[in-house]
């Protein structure tokens, strides 16, 4: 057999007796070798994951420069123009509810060369460090009489630095330019306009007291803001902390994270080499770190790429974290119904503020159904506001929200069948006096929170939510 193949007539003989199976052979490899392309066409659409770490001169130059608009995303240096406050026509605004999150703080580990650091300090103390020994401040302040209100250092641990100071001073003007006149926050003349609620950790009262000055005269503080109130836990949940299915829901999403990350090993290896503490790196904790040394000006070409992964990651886990954050939202969005209502039936407080955490905007952002970038990770500094307006002078009353400045109404499911859309109106002088904004009927987020908000869980009420088993 072997010399009739060998032979020029053996293998004409030889291919006219199995060219059928040849052709399909040839086939079969060409539709592997499709598969193949395609799949790897598929993976790609994932973040890129390579280590940008090992790679030198301008193609890591590149690199560094394909991540930089997702870095600065996060380190939110710049305040853009927001949409807060500025619907104009028939709607009158009544109050306004600011969830934010604090501003740049130090690493939450032991760098390896924390000094290094641009801290940019300003040769002296803000002009807020010591209002404290005011008249009223004192009692403004409330249970965090003790704490210092500045910053002094960029190398503590998890505390506000000077940067991020000035990044809730710069958020405190904006929300004066779209409150302070519209909410008469310099009026007193009926009680304190403003409140304000934070979680017991020194950088959220420091961002805290940031934001108030530059919202308002610093010297009427007292008289503008009642005594500060203090929140529990990062999730503002008060007397309702404790969620048995929550607990269990975290710990099912974090191995899920953790299975995830085993089957993206360049990952690991990436947060390994980039690491600038020593311990366990996971992807998390060194984006962490890079963050606050790329945001206070020591960029790092790994940031964007592990941002890129969790950003993935998030968006995969989405349908796995709704629930998770429906719990433990719930006693916060519960707080924000009740203070929409309280605008509608009392003359104070105008504006609530809530000095919380990134966790604080994930998961009320998640529980309203937003999946965005800044709600899945949200930057620094960042904001969630809740606006409520009356239409005339009947008793028509609509509320609105924004992320970071953005108009996101549209997005909640339990609004879109009642929406209601302002296009905008141009002044005399041809100035605009509105912007475009879509306005969600009150009664929309009562009916969604008292009704609608554990039908995911099959249930009517928190209790018996908390008690489910996943």
């Amino acid at each position: 057999m072997a010399s009739e193949i060998t032979s020029p007539g053996g293998k004409m003989k030889f291919f006219r007796q199995h060219g059928g199976a040849v052709s399909c052979y040839l086939l079969l490899v060409l539709w592997i070798f499709l598969l193949l392309a395609a799949m790897y066409r598929f993976m790609s659409r994932e973040p890129s994951l390579q280590l940008v770490g090992v790679r030198q001169g301008e193609q890591q130059q590149d690199e560094l420069g394909a991540n930089a608009e997702r870095v600065r995303r996060f380190c939110n240096e710049h305040f853009a123009d927001g949409a807060e406050g500025r619907v104009g026509g028939d709607f009158s605004l009544l109050g306004a509810t600011v969830v934010f999150r604090h501003g740049l703080r130090g690493p939450l580990v032991h760098l390896r060369n924390a000094s290094a650091l641009h801290c940019a300090q300003p040769p002296t103390p803000p002009p807020w460090a010591n209002m404290s020994k005011a008249p009223g401040f004192t009692q403004m302040l409330g249970a965090f009489h003790s704490f210092p209100l500045a910053p002094t250092e960029c190398s503590g641990l998890g505390q506000l630095t000077p940067r991020g100071a000035a990044q809730l001073e710069r958020l405190g003007a904006a929300l004066r330019v779209a409150y302070a006149e519209r909410l008469a926050l310099n009026d007193a003349s009926r009680g304190a306009p403003v409140a304000l609620l934070a979680t017991r950790y020194r950088r959220t009262l420091q961002s805290a007291v940031a934001l108030l000055h530059g919202l308002l005269a610093p010297l009427a503080l007292p008289r503008l803001v009642q005594p500060f109130q203090e929140a529990p836990s990062v999730f503002f949940c008060f007397a309702d902390c404790a969620c048995a299915a929550a607990e269990r829901l975290r710990r099912t999403i974090e191995a899920e994270a953790a299975a995830a990350l085993r089957s993206h090993p360049a990952v690991t290896r990436l947060a390994a080499a980039a690491a600038p503490f020593d311990g366990v790196a996971t992807p998390k904790a060194v984006l962490d770190a890079l963050l606050v040394t790329s945001c206070h000006g020591s960029a790092n070409a790994a940031a964007g790429p592990l941002a890129a992964y969790l950003e993935w990651e998030a968006r995969r886990l989405a349908a796995r974290f709704k629930p998770l954050a429906l719990l433990r939202a719930h006693p916060l969005l519960r707080h924000l119904g009740a203070q929409l209502l309280r605008f509608v039936a009392a003359p104070t407080p105008r504006l609530v503020l809530y000095a919380g955490h990134d966790r604080t905007l994930q998961y009320v952002a998640a529980a309203l159904g937003l999946n965005t970038p800044d709600a899945a990770l949200p930057p620094f500094a960042a904001r969630l506001v809740i606006e409520l307006y009356r239409k005339g002078m009947g008793a028509d009353f609509f509320f609105r929200l924004l992320l970071n400045g953005r108009d996101v109404t549209s997005s909640l499911s339990f609004c879109r069948s009642g929406l209601v859309v302002y296009e905008g109106v141009w002044g005399a002088k041809g100035q605009r006096v509105g912007v475009a904004a879509s306005l969600c009927p009150l009664e929309s987020i009562v009916r969604f929170l008292h009704d609608d908000y554990f039908a995911p869980f099959n249930a009517t009420n928190a209790k018996d939510a908390c008690s489910m088993h996943f």
